[in-house]
């Protein structure tokens, strides 16, 4: 006899209410969005140096 196999989120840590199955579809679809923005934004993040900062301020 098998055990049965509970499918979840791979990126699922635990800072969810609910695991990705037992989202309703508006749900799910607003977690997915949210999954894109992080995804676009820490893409187009720039990298700062701290002497860069350091004359801006001068």
């Amino acid at each position: 006899m098998s055990k049965e196999v509970k499918q979840s989120d791979p990126l699922f840590d635990g800072h969810l209410e609910k695991d990705i199955l037992q989202m309703t579809p508006t749900e799910r679809m607003d977690y997915l969005l949210m999954l894109i923005d992080l995804r676009v934004l820490a893409n187009s993040a720039k990298i700062v140096y701290k002497e860069k900062i350091k004359k801006e301020n001068e």
